[in-house]
Formats: C-alpha cells, structure tokens, sequence
C-alpha cells in the first residue's frame, strides 16, 4: 500500500461537512485501509490518542463498499460521535477514466516514448474529453463518498510514466497533475464551495510546477516518499517543499508522512514488521515543519490492524505521536523573510568612467555585495562580488570573480553562445512575480547575452540592452572584472514608487574536465531554495533601492 494514485472524495453525502474555519484545531491525522477499519475500533482509538482526523485508503471502489456497509456505518457515527473528520486518500485513476474506455477513444490516454497512445496508466491531460470524464467520475464518487473536512484526494498513478504527446512533453510531472487538479476543483466546487483539492507532492512529482499556477481551493500535499526516517528530514527535500511553498499557500498546507506506515517498513508485504518508530525524529520533523508554517499533518499507518496488535501489543508510540502533534499548534513559524535589499550609494556626475576598473575613489565608499553562495554544491564557491553606484543618468556596476580555470569560447557567432562560457548576471524585474523582466550575461571577454523573460522562462533573445549600455571587462591571473553602466531611464520605467526595483545577481562558473566536458556551478546572491540550480524563479530576487538623486 505504498503512498501514490489519484484521490477522490467530495464533501456532501452522508454528513453535513464541518466548515474549515481559521479557528478550526489542525489536522492530526491518520491514513488507514479498510482492512485497517474493519478490524479495529479506530475511531475510539483515535480519539484516546489525540488524533482528529481518520482518511480511509486504498481505492474508491473498495472504500464505498466499506462506507455502505455496517462496520461502515458505525465507523461513521463513531467518528461523528468522537468529532474526528473523515476523508478519504484513494488510487482512483483506474476508476474515474476506465482502461476500457481507451476502445472508444486511445487520445484520452497517455502517449508513450515511442509516440504510441496506451492504457496502462495515467492520461492525457491535453484531452478535453478525458479531464471532463475524470472530474464527472469524481463527482460521482463524491457522492457515494462521506467526508467532513472539505479535502479531496486525487493523485496521478504512482510514480507511473505520463504523457509524452507533443503537448504534454512540454509540461513536467508536477505540472500535468496540476492540470488535472485545476479541472477538478472547477467541477467539485460546484457541489461544494468550500472545497479543497491536493495536488500531491510525491515521487515523480515531488518539484515545483512553474507554467502551470494552481486553480483557488488547490492545496499541497508533501508526502517525502524517497526520505529514511532513522534521521530527521534533510536539506534536500526540505528544497523540495520550500519550491513548493512558494507555489502553494502555506495555510492549507498538509504534509503527508510515513512515521506510522508499518507497509512501508514492511516493504507492503505481510506479515508484518513491528513498527521502527523513533520520537527523537519524529519530534525534529515536527519542528522542522513548524517552522515553516505547516500545521496540517497526517501519516500513513496502514498496516496496524487486529493482526499486528495480536502480535506486538504495544501501541504507545500513538499516544506520544498525537502529543506531538498536539504540541504542533503552540510552535513558532519562522517570521518569513523579508526580500534581501540592497542601497545604492549616490555620487555626483562624471565621477565614474566604465572602463574595466574600479580605481576611482567612490567604489571604496560603497556597500560591495559578497555574500554570494552556491546552493546546489556548498563546496565550489568562489569568492564573488558587485558594487552598485549611481549618478543622474546611469547606474554603475562592478563585478569582481576569483578564476583560476576560465572557460571562455575563443568565439561566439550568436550572442547566445555566452552561456557555454563564465560569466556574471543581473536580472531586473518589473514585479515581484517577474511578469517581466531583463537579463544581462557578461563575460570575461566583454561580450553580453541580454534577453526579455516572462515566467516561467520565456525569453525573447532578440531584445536589445537599452541605448547608453555600456560594459568592460578585464582579464588578470586568477580572477576577471566586469564593469558597466545602465541607463537609469530604463530603470526608471522598472521601479516602484518607493523607488525600489527587483533585481537578482549571478554567476556562472565552469570548468573543464580531463575529457573536455564542462562542470557547471551556479552561484547567487539570494538563495532561491529551489531543488535544482534555477535563477528564474521569483524567490531568487531580492530589492535594489534607487535613492533620488540631488
């Protein structure tokens, strides 16, 4: 019973859904199989526990039958009686578009890599006839489907292959399971307003959709599949739901984890295994949670049924996991940081020259910029700064970058050839969300790549750097300068009325192997926390102050 599939469950059957109010206590939550609930008074268990929300599993088939059934019933006015939220994580691909439906129509289906359509798994999320059978079916199951907390699963097949067609190749995992999601919620919010839908953030798609934005009413689902739990949570996944945190808003947030999960110990095999439960880790990941504001948590424990108590006996570690996560609401979240700032020192007209150097005077009286880092490889970070200056008509820049191993294309026929090579960049941006913004490359060899983006990397290379830009480089043993000059009547239509403007500084630095290839390391002043190096990505900008000039 591994963590994965497409969920369903709708919010009007059988109960009157509780309304999700601010005041509404978090979710403490566990994730059982109807095996699970068949054999075990879970919801008096739960409700010794601490434990507020019970979300039954595996399919929707299998769960209806359950729910309709007399242990279903009771299961829940039990969970009525004991206030506890019922909903449902299901595998339902299979159900809400059948593989049988592939005879009538194989576009609804995925593509594979040799450009044949199959039925094997998932869909087609280009297939309008496809997202409208899926999200019907879901309403179908909806109904037939109790749940009390307005949260609806539907997740892709698990970590199965998805659709290679020319449109949905274009797309990532995590971006075609958003589509799906986004059409969903559209038809769910028709039955129930206040519904909630997750896009799960597991396996395949565990990184951040970028071209895709979620529909109002999606939420995130973190479930850290590939992580071990005889440690705390580390740095990598946490890149990986930071991503997704600046994609998805924190306060519906739920992490969907494995502490409980005996069938995951169990490699989903039983007999099985007693349960390696650690409170030391499992207490670190709450605060580590915490800290970034999620306060919906749930785990898997599918697995613990009349058997495993029959053979182990001891179920104390439920107690201490619904103590914690009691506790989990009294955390404190970090105060989310301000974007990083950066002032310009002001200097009068003429004073400097873009010439490759620094030696006028004026640059020893400025704020240079070194806190640059490399995310993704702590271990190749050279030292690397900027200095900004201003007078009336330009803003100056000067960048200075230890190298002892340039990579420099002897020569380039298109101005695009710049990114084989070292370099440094700044970025500005119009907004926060980089709408619109401009990219300057520059070489050690004085040769500039300027671009127009839009996020999600869509670039125009055919946009010219604004007449008066200006840069020189010089070349010496172990490092490289690049200076220049940007006119500030382009800034000036980039600025906010405070006089701020959204930029982001860079660099690039290669290096070549024995064998010719290239090592490429990325260094940034502001960390963007994403998975993967990726400089165009809002949170990789901080804020340049342009103070007026006198």
């Amino acid at each position: 019973m591994q963590t994965i599939g497409i969920i369903l469950c709708c919010a009007f059957a059988f109960f009157v859904a509780a309304p999700v109010l601010a005041g509404e206590p978090p979710m403490r939550g566990v994730v059982l199989s109807v095996q699970d609930l068949e054999t075990v008074d879970w919801p008096e268990l739960a409700h010794e526990n601490g434990i507020n929300t019970i979300g039954t599993h595996i399919f929707p088939e299998q769960v209806a039958a359950f729910i309709e059934s007399e242990k279903g019933r009771r299961f829940l006015a039990d969970c009525k009686k004991y206030d506890i939220k019922v909903e449902h994580q299901l595998h339902a691909i299979g159900q809400l578009l059948p593989r049988e439906s592939f005879a009538d129509d194989p576009t609804m289906f995925r593509m594979d890599e040799n450009g044949e359509r199959v039925n094997d798994c998932n869909l087609c999320v280009h297939s309008t006839k496809a997202l409208d059978k899926v999200a019907e079916k879901a309403v179908h199951y909806a109904k037939l489907l109790p749940t009390t907390n307005h949260r609806y699963y539907y997740w892709i097949d698990d970590g199965m292959p998805i659709c290679k067609c020319p449109e949905c190749s274009k797309l990532s995992d995590s971006e075609q399971a958003l589509i799906l999601e986004n059409r969903i919620i559209k038809e769910l919010r028709k039955c129930d307003p206040e519904a909630l839908l997750a896009h799960l953030a597991y396996h395949n798609t565990m990184s951040a959709p970028r071209r895709v934005k979620p529909e109002e009413g999606i939420f995130l689902q973190y479930a850290p599949i590939h992580r071990t739990w005889d440690k705390p949570i580390d740095a990598s996944h946490l890149r990986e739901l930071k991503e997704n945190l600046t994609v998805f808003p924190v306060e519906t947030a739920e992490v969907l984890e494995y502490w409980l999960d005996v069938s995951l110990f169990s490699k989903w095999k039983k007999p099985a295994v007693k349960l390696p439960w650690n409170r030391e880790v499992f207490e670190s990941d709450l605060d580590t949670y915490a800290a970034l504001g999620i306060r919906n948590i749930t785990s898997f424990a599918v697995y613990i049924d009349d058997k495993y108590i029959e053979t182990y006996k001891d179920l104390g570690f439920l107690k201490e996991y619904g103590d914690g996560l009691k506790k989990l609401s009294n955390k404190k979240t970090t105060t989310k940081k301000m974007p990083d700032q950066y002032t310009v020192t002001v200097v009068s007209d003429g004073l400097i020259h873009p010439d490759g150097e620094n030696t006028e005077p004026e640059w020893g009286n400025a704020s240079r910029l070194s806190t640059f880092s490399n995310p993704w490889n702590a271990a190749v970070n050279p030292a690397t700064g900027v200095t900004f200056l201003q007078d009336s008509r330009y803003l100056y820049f000067y960048f200075e970058a230890d190298d002892t191993d340039l990579v420099i294309e002897s020569a380039i026929t298109d101005e695009c050839n710049v990114a084989k090579e070292d370099r440094v960049e700044l970025f500005f941006s119009k907004d926060r969300e980089m709408n619109e913004y401009y990219c300057f490359e520059m070489d050690p060899a004085n040769r500039v790549l300027s671009y127009r983006g839009q996020y999600y990397r869509e670039f125009q290379f055919d946009w010219e750097p604004p007449s008066g830009f200006m840069t020189a480089a010089r070349l010496r043993p172990g490092d490289y300068s690049v200076k220049g000059a940007i006119p500030l009547g382009f800034l000036d239509a980039l600025r906010n009325e405070d006089g701020s403007v959204y930029f982001g500084a860079y660099r690039a630095e290669f290096s070549k192997k024995e064998d010719g290839s290239t090592v490429e390391n990325w260094l940034t002043w502001v960390d963007p926390e994403t998975a993967s190096p990726d400089f165009h990505v809002p949170q990789s900008l901080g804020i340049m102050i342009l103070p007026k000039h006198n």
